[in-house]
């Protein structure tokens, strides 16, 4: 069962928010587990409800289950962001991490990590860090409170790849062959990886070195790029795109991506039982 979003799914879902840019935050809730929720105002669209689930996803949701007692980093939050204004939103580079740049008095930058553990992260302009959801320290990063936040090392954007670049890696690459490639150096992941090799044609299990298609993969993934910028929901049975799968019949089609990935649950553990008898069914 699907659990979260790859870089690709995230780039296509802030291709579908944009029109919150201008809007407003107008209240801040901490929901059960570790769960955000923005309440946001929309020029033309009114109410809006973003529901963040760091190390998972964010979409726009229909549902508000406030506690009744906020906890402390909501406080915080609504402290500094609430009634700022959305100067910008986006994803930083192809990493699975999106900013909203707010400003009320001064600049706000509220950074949502959506890797790994995942995390929400309140800087200054200057990205000082005023407040974290979760302080974590790494081996190459500290993330907590008055401490400067500094991005992860960027990896390839695919987004920005050119054929030059593809041909680089692809030459540089031990990886077995190309569909892991293009999922694990270039940043696609594996279903993605696949779709690619097999909308151009190229066997997916080549090594990389030996692919002659690149100028035909960077077509593909330009195509890709234009079809992310105004997606829709495809529901299948393992999985939730923003674009129709070559050859595949999806379950539930939506309007749009946002509506899709909100019928996800990370939070749910199905049993090894009800595994089994699913199977079975």
């Amino acid at each position: 069962m699907k659990k979260g979003i790859t870089s690709l799914e995230l780039a296509a879902l802030v291709n579908e928010l944009q029109f919150l840019v201008k809007g407003k935050v107008s209240q801040i809730y901490h929901q059960d587990k570790k769960e955000l929720l923005l309440q946001l105002h929309a020029a033309g669209k009114g109410k809006q409800f973003l529901k963040i689930i760091p190390g998972k996803l964010l979409c726009l949701t229909t549902k508000k289950a406030a506690p009744l007692r906020p906890s402390g980093f909501c406080m915080q939050l609504r402290k500094y962001v609430n009634n700022s204004v959305i100067r910008d939103f986006y994803q930083k580079g192809a990493e699975r991490i999106v900013v909203f740049e707010l400003e009320k008095a001064k600049k706000y930058y509220l950074i949502i990590e959506l890797y790994s553990k995942g995390n929400v992260v309140l800087t200054d302009s200057n990205y000082n860090i005023i407040g974290v959801l979760e302080r974590q320290i790494w081996k190459d990063r500290t993330v907590k409170a008055k401490e400067k936040y500094v991005f992860p090392e960027s990896k390839v954007n695919w987004k920005e790849l050119d054929e030059k670049e593809l041909k680089r890696i692809l030459a540089k690459s031990e990886k077995n062959n190309l569909a892991v490639c293009l999922a694990t150096e270039i940043g696609l992941g594996g279903m993605y990886a696949e779709e690619v090799c097999k909308l151009a044609g190229v066997d997916k299990d080549i090594k990389p070195s030996e692919v002659k298609e690149s100028a035909l993969i960077i077509k593909i993934l330009n195509k890709i790029k234009k079809l992310i910028e105004k997606p829709a929901g495809y529901l299948y049975e393992k999985e939730i795109t923003p674009f129709a799968l070559d050859g595949e019949k999806e379950k539930k089609k939506t309007v749009t991506y946002n509506e899709a990935i909100n019928t996800l649950n990370p939070f749910l553990v199905i049993s090894p039982y009800e595994r089994k008898i699913k199977t079975l069914t």
